[in-house]
């Protein structure tokens, strides 16, 4: 994630930040172009083989 000022300014300007987060390699990860959902908080939800990946904002 980018540092907190950087998010801050992002806001105040209403920009979009795109940010990569791995989350794991291998087939076990793959999300073969499932959509990724975003919750009102944030947080990121992939669907993979094995299940569902969550990625959140902890700064």
């Amino acid at each position: 994630m980018p540092p907190p000022y950087r998010r801050a300014l992002a806001r105040a300007l209403a920009l979009t930040l795109a940010v990569a987060t791995l989350t794991g390699t291998g087939p076990a990860h793959d999300n073969n172009w499932a959509p990724i959902t975003i919750d009102p908080d944030g947080t990121a939800y992939a669907g993979v083989f094995n299940g569902i990946v969550a990625v959140r904002d902890t700064a």
